[in-house]
């Protein structure tokens, strides 16, 4: 995180969001407010002072937690990402209850965009780069234009693929294990 702590998820069902001190001082902290789902991946955006997350599920979404103060994940908004009919563009829709009590968190907004199996995230300039890695895709979603889009898919086969990401929210194949 920009304020020197780590983000450790859980990828199980109802996992957890730990903010952790990597230097071991501080205990690591479970984060509920940032939900109860199988958390994958998750990137700061400085700038407009959000954290994404991504969902493990084959129906997984993209969300976005909104912190009541940056830089303390305490308490905050959860939202998931639904694309609007078009060209991409996007809307956020708050999840009523991220402790997923009697409902998983990705079944709570009708609209939810559903990613295959949401990985890795990174945010830079302005962009969230994140995968979908039961098909192969890596997405990028434009923060300040509000839209998103392929902008690479691989098919590594029985393997594993690294892509690069790039300027522009471009990213590129760099190494496939067969």
């Amino acid at each position: 995180t920009p304020w020197r702590t780590w983000l450790s998820c859980e990828e199980t069902t109802r996992g957890q969001v730990f903010e952790c001190d990597p230097y071991g001082v501080r205990a690591a902290m479970p984060r509920l407010a940032m939900g109860r789902f199988r958390h994958a991946g998750a990137a700061c955006d400085p700038v407009n002072r959000v954290v994404y997350l991504t969902e493990d599920e084959p129906d997984g979404c993209l969300y976005r937690f909104v912190p009541a103060c940056w830089g303390d994940l305490t308490t905050g908004r959860l939202e998931v990402l639904c694309v609007l009919p078009g060209d991409g563009a996007v809307s956020w829709r708050r999840v009523p209850n991220p402790a997923a009590l009697l409902e998983a968190t990705r079944h709570q907004v009708d609209t939810a965009h559903r990613f295959d199996g949401g990985g890795a995230c990174h945010y830079s300039a302005g962009v969230c780069l994140f995968t979908s890695g039961n098909d192969g895709r890596v997405w990028a979603y434009d923060a300040e234009r509000e839209r998103i889009e392929t902008v690479g898919t691989g098919d590594a086969g029985d393997g594993m693929e690294l892509a690069l990401a790039g300027p522009g929210g471009t990213a590129a194949p760099f190494l496939r294990v067969e």
